[in-house]
């Protein structure tokens, strides 16, 4: 029997610095995280 799922497909959160706003060199380090720990797409 073949295999259901073959690829993982994260729906990111988006990080905010603690005065709210967005926090851009966060999200750039938990994209590259994320592709490293294996995840196919964002």
């Amino acid at each position: 029997m073949e295999p259901r799922f073959g690829r993982v497909i994260t729906a990111m959160i988006t990080p905010f610095t603690a005065d709210g706003s967005l926090d851009l060199d966060g999200a750039v380090d938990l994209a590259c995280w994320l592709v490293e720990q294996g995840n196919d797409g964002l």
